[in-house]
């Protein structure tokens, strides 16, 4: 068996827990990923343990599986991210998220430091906040977007009439 993923969810509905117990034929031991919500449905924390019980306690020393990882993130009042935190053995490494005062929703770039005004690593956005640009491995890295329509849409448009008459689905297609 090459997974077995279990999932676990927390009373709100969020994935708290997925465990893949298989252990690909002998290469590989099982690894769980835990994950933590606040109220409002944010991940705040995500972690490997060694254990493979997420109740245990967090600790950079105990992290398993293919890619050991222990990351928590905080949030400011407008509910964006505010910071991301990766924990390891030999140190904790912060990242601040930055926006601008012209587009505060968008995400500008990103800090090691908590200064925020002037982020290490810019990132470009349009006038809707879109990322249009950002920086990879020291040189600007455009990202380009291009709109496509599926060519079975538009074979399959609903008529005009349809949809000024609000029907719904199963009426178009009779």
């Amino acid at each position: 068996m090459l997974r077995d993923l279990n999932y676990r969810y927390d009373e709100a509905g969020n994935v708290s827990q997925v465990s893949d117990t298989s252990n690909l034929g002998g290469a590989s031991a099982g690894e769980t990923q835990c994950f933590l919500c606040d109220g409002q449905r944010r991940l705040t924390e995500a972690w490997t343990p060694t254990s493979q019980n997420c109740s245990d306690t967090r600790s950079a020393a105990n992290l398993s599986g293919p890619a050991p990882y222990w990351t928590s993130y905080s949030y400011n009042q407008a509910g964006q991210r505010a910071t991301g935190t990766k924990h390891v053995i030999g140190g904790d490494t912060n990242t601040t998220y930055c926006g601008t005062d012209e587009a505060p929703h968008a995400l500008s770039g990103t800090s090691g430091t908590a200064n925020r005004g002037s982020p290490e690593r810019a990132y470009g956005v349009d006038e809707t906040g879109n990322t249009t640009r950002r920086r990879r491995r020291r040189t600007p890295h455009p990202l380009h977007r291009e709109r496509r329509t599926c060519p079975l849409r538009q074979q399959h448009r609903t008529p005009p009439q349809a949809q000024r008459h609000h029907l719904g689905p199963a009426a178009v297609r009779q």
